[in-house]
């Protein structure tokens, strides 16, 4: 196992989490922080900012004693959570902790900054970016299905154990290179849009409460949260494989050309505007590919509701074999 401070400007394979005092404090920058930032949090040391979102900041961070590398992300809560809800967020946030699957990112504790009173989640560290950085209407038909493989594989490991994600999306699919180079994905933040919902976060519509992001959200999703099982899961990883093949969503903007502002409208595309076949975009899909893209992106859930994430696997795998 090596240290990852040591292999500086590589993607790293799925086993190595660790990172040594010396190269932690050569890693240590304040730079780019929107904010003051803390020392440690918990029994975490703060190494650098990474990102910053609607309801968190994400810091790089190692373990004081275990040296353990982590991405660290504090929750900025918009309200104040009473304590029955924090147990709860992290009593079902424990529960995803216990999902072990290489191609699911590891969170290695979930707890509360003592000194702020923030609740935080620190998850492996992984150094490759999102797959969002690979969309494109050339990108590599191999490597976009070699991904949707390692999608659907962490998909049917959750499911299997009773875990539905909520919020697929390519941010959410962080990438790195394994030994033979190739680059492959781990599906980050499970369940965490269905905790946040818990704690009073996420989007609310007069139809329901509803969490995620609507960009790739199943139309079951986007009218209530409740309706989130399997199959939206599955909506979410085709919508996300559409895009990083064509850079666009699987629905026309609107029907008279304008472009999507807000919530509302995305909301509203989500649930009611028609599908653009694959194929009209990415005429070099192979037709398989294309025919389950398009059948999981149905506006209709009943569509979706017979289709398991395992099936999908070898499926996937397969098409992205013939150039490995």
């Amino acid at each position: 196992m090596w240290c990852r401070g040591h292999l500086a400007g590589a993607l790293f394979a799925d086993d190595v989490a660790w990172i040594c005092e010396p190269c932690a404090d050569a890693r240590r920058s304040a730079e780019g922080c929107p904010e003051p930032m803390p020392t440690a949090i918990g029994d975490w040391q703060v190494l650098r900012f990474v990102e910053r979102g609607g309801m968190s900041i994400v810091f790089e961070a190692r373990h004081r004693t275990e040296g353990l590398h982590a991405a660290l992300k504090l929750l900025r809560l918009r309200t104040p959570v009473d304590e029955v809800r924090r147990r709860r967020f992290t009593r079902e946030q424990q529960l995803v902790a216990a999902l072990d699957h290489p191609a699911i990112v590891r969170a290695f504790e979930i707890g509360e900054d003592p000194a702020a009173s923030e609740v935080f989640i620190a998850s492996e560290f992984v150094a490759g970016g999102d797959a969002e950085q690979i969309s494109s209407p050339t990108s590599a038909l191999d490597q976009v299905f070699l991904l949707a493989a390692d999608l659907f594989s962490a998909l049917a490991y959750a499911h299997e154990h009773g875990v539905i994600h909520r919020d697929v999306k390519p941010p959410n699919l962080l990438l790195h290179r394994d030994e033979e180079g190739r680059l492959r994905g781990q599906l980050a933040d499970f369940g965490l849009a269905k905790s946040l919902q818990d704690l009073g976060e996420g989007y609310e519509t007069a139809d329901g409460e509803v969490a995620g992001s609507f960009e790739f959200m199943a139309p079951e999703q986007a009218l209530a949260l409740k309706d989130a099982g399997e199959a939206a899961d599955l909506y979410s990883a085709a919508a996300t494989i559409y895009y990083l093949l064509t850079e666009q969503l699987p629905f026309e903007p609107s029907p008279d050309g304008r472009r999507l502002q807000g919530l509302t409208r995305l909301a509203l595309a989500t649930i009611m505007h028609e599908r653009v076949p694959l194929r009209t975009r990415r005429p070099d899909v192979p037709e398989e590919a294309a025919r389950w893209i398009d059948l999981l992106v149905s506006r209709q859930p009943e569509r979706r509701a017979h289709v398991r994430a395992a099936t999908l696997v070898a499926t996937f795998a397969a098409l992205a074999a013939p150039t490995r």
